[in-house]
């Protein structure tokens, strides 16, 4: 079901952030020129090169377009202040809590994730659910974007991990975000796609199957947010 190559073509530059799930220290290391790599424990951020990431195959375009509008109905979240700018955030949990259902198919397998986004015309879309086929990281490349999108948020899994608390965001995934959010008024990417400074983070946690929503700053704390 999990395929290994993208069809996604590479013009001027590919944006690749990985993000972790399990809280073990790992380096990861990513050596793919042109461009430049910053390596943590845990996550590599490499700007330049081409896609690494394993891409599900998403069937006809009926599914893609499908999977691209699906909502579903959310419960409010009072713990998401810093907003993105034109998005609205109703309509961004509706896809998130989406996107949590979908991700509930590989529970105990690997981890997967969709980037959510708002179209020029401000309708919201996500792209199709990828996976590097590894159980505590996922690496995100922009090309699934359409071009001239504004990414407003990512969505992904914590695949379940006896004794260890999944529900909160890893270091590992506050230091891609930090990233993600250091592209955002830098312009110049690949496809006019742009970064919302206020970009959200959704982690659908396995043990609890619930899908929790984190802004800039509840992401920095060691708990849980309020879920979908």
């Amino acid at each position: 079901m999990l395929s290994k190559s993208s069809n996604h073509s590479v013009a001027n530059m590919s944006e690749t952030i990985v993000v972790t799930g399990t809280r073990i220290p790992r380096v990861i290391t990513v050596a793919e020129a042109p461009g430049f790599t910053y390596n943590f424990n845990g996550w590599d951020y490499q700007d330049g090169g081409g896609p690494t990431s394993g891409w599900d195959n998403p069937g006809p375009a009926a599914a893609i377009n499908e999977f691209a509008a699906k909502e579903e109905n959310t419960k409010d979240t009072p713990c998401v202040n810093r907003k993105p700018i034109t998005a609205p955030l109703a309509k961004i949990n509706r896809h998130a809590k989406a996107a949590g259902t979908a991700l509930d198919e590989f529970r105990g397998t690997v981890e997967h994730a969709t980037l959510i986004y708002e179209h020029e015309d401000g309708s919201i879309g996500k792209v199709p659910l990828f996976t590097s086929n590894q159980r505590n990281f996922v690496e995100i490349n922009l090309d699934s974007v359409p071009p001239n999108a504004n990414v407003v948020a990512l969505v992904h899994n914590h695949v379940e991990t006896p004794g260890t608390d999944q529900t909160y965001p890893s270091a590992a995934d506050r230091q891609a975000m930090d990233r993600l959010y250091a592209r955002a008024n830098s312009g110049g990417m690949q496809g006019g796609i742009s970064i919302d400074p206020h970009m959200l983070l959704y982690i659908y946690d396995e043990a609890s199957r619930k899908t929790f929503a984190y802004d800039r700053d509840t992401m920095q704390l060691d708990a849980a947010s309020c879920d979908l």
